[in-house]
């Protein structure tokens, strides 16, 4: 988590060496707008799949945020409806989204069911 973290805030960091462009609707996820750092994750992460991430929403209470590629190919950034949705969870997912494209696993969690009522009350956000 650390890692992603890291990975996240660097890339973003970087932008300063980016060019902007002009405004365009993939310059925003989730009705969000997206820092030229995350729009150059948001490509990269097109190319290596040769198409766009496709914005979905969940409704399921036990997820947050997750990410996948459907049985097409199309890589999805699914968010919960529920949730405040910024650019931190965004590139989060983003992020995974890239390291799968680069061929590293997706490891999954379980929960006992005595610890899952704990974690659904924690609400992680991006620092504002």
């Amino acid at each position: 988590m650390l890692l992603m973290a890291a990975l996240s805030y660097f890339s973003l960091m970087s932008c300063a060496q980016i060019r902007l462009k002009e405004p365009t609707a993939r310059h925003r996820m989730f009705e969000t707008d997206l820092r030229p750092g995350a729009v150059n994750l948001l490509e990269e992460i097109e190319r290596y799949f040769g198409k766009q991430v496709v914005e979905r929403f969940t409704e399921e209470p036990s997820v947050f945020a997750n990410n996948g590629i459907g049985p097409d190919g199309t890589p999805f950034v699914a968010i919960n409806k529920s949730k405040t949705i910024d650019e931190g969870i965004i590139v989060h997912e983003l992020f995974h989204l890239k390291l799968k494209a680069l061929g590293f696993p997706s490891p999954r969690f379980k929960v006992h069911p005595q610890y899952v009522s704990s974690i659904r009350k924690l609400d992680i956000r991006s620092p504002s």
